[in-house]
């Protein structure tokens, strides 16, 4: 069986896809994935997900011999976890037998919905973003949509929809190479962080600015964790975005004014390094973000931070994982809410977060 997988959106909607697509090559069947350029970056980390990759480019990009692929690429199945005008084209040039999306991209969708025959009940409002993607498998007969425990997708086959201990999917799947690890050691050596040293990371970017949080509190928990922990602090952030290094400046400033520094690695890692630098970590902090996504997958120590989205629907799973969301008062959330209008970030106190750090099962909390 050969299946199409399209996921044009950002890193974070492909990091939550890849249980969906762990879960059709772990049926056997050959998965080839088209991503956008822009996400890209994480492919490396997605061997044991797919069997082929091809990268639209967006207008202009040179896509000829993407589209080529497409058209003569004798897919059985072509499940469209996008359902945008690019993918649903996308969808009907595959020329499969099968063309599936979910039911609620469909029905905002005018003239694509006659560019599928077969259509996946996949809420959105309703399930996690990892629950909703795995959701489009059930026509495939992969996973059953009505059997579910604890709002969770439970395999009607009792194998392919779960982890190989048992356990329903909850986090992104991905695997980093021994070169990326090496690779992370060699920066982080660079920086007098050896093998053995612990260290905590602050990812405080976003490609959305309604995410950032207050750089004069940013700068105050990063003092507050390397003064108390005695670990240093590893500043991330992306390497192109305009708005998000007028952010990191001003968080660096802050610092300073605080007379304290911090290894700053922000603009200078590829994903796939910053995703073996947050593997080591002993503590991950940031916004709703990729990067997140990301320290969910190595079930890193996190706190993550929730403002205009709703963590209901994209926060991490595992058990070291915490919330603070704006307006929702200064103790990490314990229920979730799929109805949860948001706040805007200022809203987090930085006593809520410093609590938080102090709380976390982690060693780049402060002793007690």
């Amino acid at each position: 069986m050969r299946i199409l997988a399209l996921q044009l959106k950002r890193i974070g909607d492909l990091a939550l896809t890849t249980p969906a697509l762990h879960a059709l090559k772990s049926a056997g069947w050959h998965v080839t994935l088209v991503v956008a350029e822009g996400s890209a970056a994480l492919l490396p980390m997605m061997q044991d997900n797919v069997d082929e990759t091809l990268v639209y480019r967006g207008r202009g990009g040179g896509n000829g011999g993407l589209w080529k692929r497409i058209w003569r690429g004798s897919f059985d199945v072509c499940v469209d976890f996008t359902g945008r005008d690019r993918s649903a084209l996308m969808t009907v040039a595959s020329r499969a037998k099968v063309r599936l999306t979910g039911g609620a991209l469909l029905r905002r969708g005018g003239w694509r919905r006659w560019c599928y025959n077969t259509v996946a009940e996949a809420p959105v409002r309703s399930r996690h973003t990892v629950d909703h993607y795995l959701d489009f498998l059930a026509p495939l007969g992969l996973v059953g949509v009505g059997d579910r425990v604890a709002g969770r997708i439970v395999a009607a086959t009792g194998l392919v929809a779960r982890q190989q201990d048992g356990t329903p999917f909850t986090s992104p799947v991905l695997r980093l190479t021994a070169e990326m690890q090496a690779k992370a050691a060699g920066v982080l050596a660079s920086e007098g962080i050896g093998a053995g040293d612990e260290f905590f990371v602050v990812h405080p970017g976003s490609a959305r600015t309604e995410k950032y949080w207050v750089p004069e509190r940013w700068a105050e928990v990063i003092a507050f964790c390397q003064s108390e922990s005695g670990q240093r602090c590893v500043l991330t952030g992306g390497q192109h975005d305009p708005c998000e290094q007028t952010h990191l400046a001003a968080i660096r400033a802050a610092l300073a004014a605080r007379g304290q520094t911090c290894v700053d690695l922000a603009g200078r890692l590829d994903l796939s390094t910053l995703a073996a630098v947050l593997a080591r970590a002993s503590l991950v902090v940031g916004v709703d973000s990729g990067p997140m996504h990301l320290a969910a997958a190595w079930e890193r120590p996190q706190i993550v931070l929730f403002g205009p989205t709703n963590p209901f629907h994209w926060r991490p799973r595992h058990a070291g994982a915490r919330v603070i969301r704006a307006g929702h008062g200064d103790l990490p959330l314990r229920g979730f809410a799929e109805r949860s209008p948001g706040a805007a970030m200022d809203q987090i106190s930085t006593r809520a977060v410093i609590d938080c750090i102090k709380q976390m099962p982690s060693s780049a909390a402060p002793a007690r």
